[in-house]
Order: structure tokens, then C-alpha cells, then sequence
């Protein structure tokens, strides 16, 4: 799946109904492991660990690298 381009409603974990969205929110609050996004969201984190790793792949890079200054989100640490 191509996480960057799936829609916020795309559902991420079947068995809870949890979405993108709150995968991301939950990123966005904090979390860094696929453990911290099963307890801020409340997904299983058996079905769907591998989306969980792969929508953490995708946006706790660009939000570390955004809040380093950098704003085209490479790891440059705001120096590109």
C-alpha cells in the first residue's frame, strides 16, 4: 500500500476500525513504534502490524525531519 497517497479514511487495522487518520494523528502526538500507535489508537496491532510499521515508515520521518526545520522532508536536519 502506498501510504503517502491512501485516503485518512483508508482503514488501517479491520478488527477495530482504526483509519490512517488516527494512525497519523497518533504519530503526530507522539508516537514512534508500532506498541505506542496500539495504545494511543486502540488498533489490535496483530492484524495490522505491518501497516502500522509501514504508515510510521512514511510519516514519523517526514515529522522528525519537519520539526528539525527542514521542509521537504529529508533527514538533512534542516540543512539542505
Amino acid at each position: 500500500m502506498d501510504w503517502e497517497k491512501a485516503s485518512q479514511h483508508t482503514v488501517v487495522c479491520a478488527a477495530t476500525g482504526t483509519t490512517k487518520r488516527d494512525v497519523v494523528r497518533a504519530i503526530a502526538q507522539g508516537a514512534e513504534t508500532v506498541a505506542d500507535i496500539v495504545a494511543a489508537t486502540g488498533a489490535c496491532g496483530d492484524c495490522c502490524a505491518e501497516n502500522l510499521q509501514g504508515i510510521l515508515d512514511v510519516y514519523l520521518t517526514a515529522l522528525r525531519a519537519m520539526r528539525s526545520g527542514c521542509g521537504c522532508g529529508c533527514s538533512c536536519g534542516g540543512n539542505c
